[in-house]
C-alpha cells in the first residue's frame, strides 16, 4: 500500500486549499493506515472543522477516527 505518498498529496492539497475538507478527511483516514497519530491528528481537526462540507457518511467516518 502506498500510504506515505497519498499523505503527502493530501498535504499538499490543504496547503493550496486549507478548506479542502475532503483532502482532509482522506488525509486523516490515509494516515491512520500508517498508525501515525500525530499526523492523523492534524488532518481530523481539519475536516472536523468543515464538517458541513462532508457528506453524512463522510462526516460519520471522521468522527468514528476521531473517537478511535
Amino acid at each position: 500500500m502506498r500510504f506515505r505518498p497519498a499523505v503527502e498529496h493530501y498535504r499538499s492539497a490543504l496547503q493550496e486549499d486549507s478548506t479542502f475538507a475532503l483532502a482532509a478527511m482522506r488525509g486523516a483516514y490515509a494516515a491512520s493506515w500508517m498508525s501515525e497519530t500525530a499526523v492523523t491528528r492534524p488532518f481530523l481537526s481539519s475536516a472536523l472543522q468543515r464538517g458541513d462540507q462532508l457528506t453524512p457518511a463522510q462526516l460519520l467516518v471522521t468522527r468514528g477516527l476521531a473517537a478511535y
